[in-house]
């Protein structure tokens, strides 16, 4: 069986593939946590992969302002404080800028 030490879960997965082993999951850490390999490995953090490059329109200059948009939702209904009040709408705008 390789799993290229993956950890608890993906060993399980594949041993369960195949066998059918009693406190499976406890063997497993038992075997992993003794494994000299697999302490090395886990420990290991993945490498982030570099940024993609930005688009033209990111890195050109532009004045302040010139692309903007309304996102414009509503009406909402609000449930009122007190009782004797009376139900009421609400319009939410959101300004957003693009630069």
């Amino acid at each position: 069986m390789l799993v290229f030490q993956n950890g608890v879960k993906e060993t399980l997965t594949e041993l369960r593939a195949k066998y059918w082993v009693v406190k499976a999951r406890l063997s497993v850490k038992t075997v992993i946590s003794s494994c000299n390999l697999c302490r090395w490995y886990g420990g290991l953090a993945d490498k982030a992969p570099p940024p993609p490059p930005l688009p033209s329109f990111r890195v050109t200059k532009h004045p302040p302002f010139s692309y903007t948009g309304v996102d414009y939702a509503g009406p909402l209904y609000v449930k009122p404080d007190y009782p004797a009040q009376a139900r009421c709408e609400q319009k939410v705008f959101a300004y957003t800028l693009v630069v």
